[in-house]
């Protein structure tokens, strides 16, 4: 038991002691319906269905890869580095009600904005519903109480009340000129009054680089397109700016959305806040990952996207690197659901997870654990030092014994509700 001395703040609703080591910096990087066959590491794991591997089967398969190789060092490095687990699921396989079980701790149907919907009693039906309410306890606000600086880059999607909401519903017509001075006012004036809702109680210091929803709705044309670059540099300006202390960086990648597809159509100058003056110059160019594929003798441009992404996150490894931080660093790197399966159970709940944690989780470390999304927020406060909120014990449980290499904490689950 903890002394007085040892312990004993308490900000808000989270207990926290000085740990024995320094507090761990934490990288979360959550992939857009990102398949295990997408990934080096997992694309022939025995613990996935490979859609491509089946087609070689003589199996029917969803859009399978005609080449399956994937070169994505980075991201495989997590799994070689770190922990790699076999039986994480997303307890509701959409992107909204996924992310907010990630973010709050909780099962989706507990959300402020779905229970507004559907009042409890009766019956409900989770899609892209499952708000996430300024009210509403979160893993950024409980780091935020312990100290970190908290920081959120990319795809939120979990608004759906307020002016937000109001102005999102306005659509711009798809054949709009974003070179008229009006159109492009309204653009950016929406794209920074996303800046300011998530800036306004949702425990986020810094707020950067956000897709409020997904790039093909609600905006012009010529901008509904991914920018990886322009995502990372506003992650690489939060870690410039907070790799002093200890940080939570929230990485929310728009890709894949669907299975990959070539990106050479996509505008590097394109973004949901309207068009830059100058490419983002922070990872190798996208014509580089066609010469790599020539090289590798991968004909098939979908794989190029593999990649495209690995690059962003290889980015992100090097910049921990440089700011000499790698080594008291947790990377997480997640996908919210398959592409194939996405929106039904069972399988189709099932994503890649893998973890690296230098000094604390061995390298090859192996999680056979029936682990959910909705355990993470558990997991990285109590790495952090601290306690979660009772709220998001109802459904979440730490993992970090596992991480550790120790048995199952007692009275671990064996079975696991999906909504």
């Amino acid at each position: 038991m903890m002394t007085r001395r040892e312990c004993l703040a308490l900000t808000g609703s989270t207990l926290f002691a000085k740990p024995a080591r320094p507090r761990p910096n934490i990288l979360l990087i959550y992939a857009d319906d990102l398949d295990a066959d997408e990934i080096g590491c997992t694309r022939n794991a025995p613990h996935f269905p490979s859609y491509t591997r089946m087609k070689s089967l003589g199996m029917p398969s969803l859009r399978p890869y005609d080449d399956p190789r994937m070169l994505t060092p980075h991201i495989d490095s997590l799994a070689r580095d770190g922990a790699n687990f076999t039986r994480l699921y997303c307890t509701s396989p959409l992107c909204t009600p996924s992310r907010c079980s990630l973010l709050t701790g909780r099962f989706a149907s507990r959300s402020a904005g779905f229970q507004r919907l559907f009042p409890p009693g009766g019956p409900g039906n989770i899609v892209f519903n499952t708000s996430i309410g300024p009210e509403e306890p979160s893993l950024a606000k409980s780091l935020q109480e312990l100290g970190y600086a908290t920081g959120v880059v990319g795809k939120w999607h979990n608004f759906l009340t307020g002016p937000l909401s109001d102005e999102v519903d306005k659509e711009i017509p798809e054949n709009a000129a974003i070179t008229d001075p009006a159109v492009a006012r309204r653009v950016r004036d929406r794209y920074e009054l996303a800046l300011k809702t998530l800036r306004e109680g949702y425990g986020f210091d810094f707020v950067d680089r956000i897709n409020i929803g997904n790039t093909e709705r609600y905006r012009p044309k010529a901008i509904r397109g991914q920018n990886l670059e322009w995502h990372l540099e506003g992650a690489l300006d939060f870690l410039k700016q907070h790799h002093h202390r200890p940080f939570f960086l929230y990485f929310a990648l728009p890709i894949p959305h669907g299975q990959y597809f070539d990106l050479r159509h996509l505008n590097l100058l394109a973004t949901v806040g309207g068009m830059l003056d100058k490419a983002p110059q922070v990872q190798p160019s996208r014509e580089s990952i066609y010469q790599r594929l020539d090289a590798a003798g991968i004909k098939n441009p979908r794989n190029a996207m593999a990649i495209w992404m690995d690059d962003t996150v290889g980015a992100l490894l090097k910049a921990l690197d440089s700011y000499k931080v790698a080594e008291n660093t947790i990377v997480l790197f997640i996908s919210d659901n398959p592409s194939r399966g996405k929106n039904s159970l069972y399988e189709g709940a099932r994503v890649p997870g893998l973890i690296r944690w230098p000094g604390v989780v061995k390298r090859g470390t192996v999680v056979d654990s029936l682990c959910a999304n909705l355990d993470v927020p558990a997991t990285l406060i109590e790495a952090a030092g601290g306690r979660p909120p009772d709220s998001m014990l109802q459904d979440g449980r730490s993992f970090l014994p596992q991480l550790k290499g120790k048995r199952e904490p007692a009275g671990w689950r064996d079975q696991l509700l999906l909504e």
